[in-house]
This record gives structure tokens, sequence and C-alpha cells, in this order.
């Protein structure tokens, strides 16, 4: 095995393993994992941001609701932007990432989050996990909220 290949291998492993990492550690932890992080979120290998798109709403139950909000709604918004394998990795787990934050933290992000969930999605396996999961996020919003911000495109992804 050539030395990239093995590099590339052990920045696999660290981001699969991030969150067991960070759960025996603490939050308290997470100055000293942070760095580790972010350069594993900037990575430019795919498997490896991948993964932690997969693994970022683990973090959100680890870190709590001024953490996550602080520290990891950039990282979902950069992931977002990623490319369709990374951001399919937030996007499936989005209303679990979403749970985490308090009401009023979510609902000032709705329009970020409208806007990414219903992004000209072509893909039908990909609009029907969108709307398959809109359930789980009329939920976590107010009523008011969610049919102002989703129930349109809702319908228009049907």
């Amino acid at each position: 095995m050539s030395n990239n290949q093995g590099q590339d291998e052990v920045l696999f492993h660290c981001a699969y393993n991030f969150p067991a990492v960070l759960l025996t550690l603490g939050p308290s932890a997470w100055p000293k994992l942070k760095p580790l992080h972010e350069k594993l979120v900037r990575d430019s290998r795919l498997k490896v941001r991948k993964t932690l798109a997969y693994s970022l709403f683990e973090l959100t139950k680890i870190l709590g609701a001024s953490m996550t909000e602080s520290e990891l709604v950039p990282v979902l918004f950069y992931f977002m932007k990623d490319s369709d394998e990374v951001k399919e990795g937030v996007m499936v787990s989005l209303p679990d990432f979403v749970a985490n934050l308090d009401l009023i933290q979510r609902e000032s992000y709705v329009d970020k989050l409208a806007e990414a969930w219903v992004s000209g999605e072509e893909n039908w396996r990909k609009r029907a996990m969108q709307v398959e999961q809109m359930g789980r996020l009329a939920s976590l919003f107010s009523p008011q909220v969610f049919a102002e911000k989703y129930l349109k495109q809702y319908f228009e992804m049907c």
C-alpha cells in the first residue's frame, strides 16, 4: 500500500470513528477535537466528507442544542453545498439534526433549510425520500411556519 493510500484510509477511519470518540470523551473535549473535525470537513476526499455528513446528526446528540447551533449548523450548510453524495448524507438525517435544535433555533433557519430541502431535485428517489421525511419535519416546526415554508414545495414534489 502506498503512503497516499494509507493516508486516505487513516482519514476515512478518523471520520468514521469521530462520533464514537466524541461520545467517549464527552462534549467538553470538543475544543480539542474541533480542529480535526474542521480538517475532515474540508478534506478533498469524497468518502471522508460523505462519512462525516452521514454522522453529523449523531454529533448533535452529543453536543446539545447550543453547541450544535454554533459548531455544527455551519457544517450542515457547508455540506448542503457539497457534491450530491455528501448532500444526501446530511439530507437523509436532516429531521434528526433539526430535532436537536431548540424550537427558536429551528425556526430561525427555516428559510435556509426549506431552500436546501427543495432545491430543484430531479432524481425521483431523492424526491421520494424528501417527501417521506416532510412528515418528520412537520412535527419539528410550528404549524404556521411549516405551512408557510414547506407545504407549497411538498405538493410541487409529489
